[in-house]
């Protein structure tokens, strides 16, 4: 605390990194195919991770505050890649380091009736990790550094109103716009004695990470908005005089699943949940009951909650190019029960 109205917060993290590893490769001579230590390293990392803070109360009904903070993703060694002997490139990736400066203004309004909270903010990412997986074989990934820094901005919006008592109206909006990420492709000629069960029968291998070409990756799980919006109504019944109902709308838009699948998909579900708590058990000391009756999905939507790109039609085996998705659970429904001791 520097004054009444001021106060500062700062924090530090220290990271030492070291791993030591031997890179096994299957290496293809047409000849003999055997497995040969193809690559040995000792990755010694370090970084020093900050955050400092500034909160303001401009009145006592409003505060405005900033940070500024770094980040760290170790770095490591791509031990699924699959790469014809010494045309192989380094299999080696660096460690990823962000930069988020945040600005905010939060406070009540209305007699103390509205809550809210508004942000903005920009993240830098340097060395962003990159995982690509062969769409022939999943199984067979290779993680690699973007060479350019990707940026992502966002708005987020919180806001929180009680017209009386017994009511409370939510809402959480988020707004982002991420850098799309140019990076080299290449194409390597894997030999023709590759078994096609272990590594895919799609020849040549597609290859992300060499000299020759160009193609986009995204930044992966960034819907450019989400939007959460609730209602709680609070209720007495009998000994549960503080019953919760609670309804909820979930609004995102689509995003991309990992750094390689353009695939996206937009969903929007409504949840519902009453919560009956207080019930005393036989003696004063057993503790209380706590029960909870819950629908998620009201409107039974179907969505996609994962997406890849594969090569060959997952029934037939087929070559050709398929995106396959998960569906996200349907409309449930269940019970809680919870003992509080």
């Amino acid at each position: 605390t520097l004054t009444s109205d001021l106060s500062l917060t700062v924090g530090l993290r220290s990271t030492e990194d070291e791993k030591d590893f031997d890179r096994f490769d299957y290496i293809f001579d047409g000849v003999d195919d055997g497995v040969t230590v193809n690559e040995s390293a000792f990755l010694d990392d370090s970084e020093d991770d900050y955050v400092v803070a500034i909160d303001y109360d401009i009145n006592k009904q409003t505060t405005a505050y900033a940070s500024l903070s770094t980040g760290y993703k170790a770095g490591g060694a791509s031990l699924f890649a699959q790469w014809e002997g010494n045309d192989s490139p380094n299999d080696i990736y660096a460690p990823e380091t962000t930069e988020t400066l945040q600005l905010g203004l939060k406070g009540k309004l209305l007699d103390n009736k509205l809550y809210y909270d508004a942000a903005v903010f920009t993240t830098d990412i340097d060395d962003r990790q990159l995982v690509y997986a062969n769409p022939s074989n999943r199984r067979v990934t290779n993680i690699f550094n973007a060479t350019e820094t990707v940026s992502i901005t966002g708005v987020e919006l919180d806001l929180r109103y009680n017209p009386f008592e017994s009511l409370r109206l939510g809402a959480f909006v988020t707004l982002l716009d991420a850098d799309e990420i140019t990076v080299p492709t290449a194409y390597i000629n894997v030999p023709s004695n590759l078994d096609p069960a272990l590594n895919g029968p799609n020849l040549p291998q597609y290859v992300i990470g060499a000299s020759g070409g160009s193609s986009t990756a995204f930044v992966e799980r960034a819907p450019d908005t989400s939007i959460s919006l609730t209602a709680d109504y609070k209720f007495g019944l009998g000994q549960s005089k503080d019953s919760v109902f609670r309804l909820e709308y979930v609004n995102t838009s689509g995003y991309h699943y990992d750094s390689f699948t353009d695939y996206d998909e937009s969903r929007s579900l409504v949840n519902a949940r009453v919560l009956f708590s207080g019930f005393e058990l036989e003696g004063a000391d057993d503790g209380k009951i706590q029960i909870s009756l819950w629908v998620e999905n009201l409107l039974d939507e179907e969505y996609v909650v994962n997406a890849l790109d594969v090569d060959n039609d997952p029934d037939s085996g087929t070559p050709s190019n398929y995106t396959v998705g998960a569906y996200g659970e349907p409309l449930t429904y269940g019970i809680d029960i919870d003992f509080l001791l």
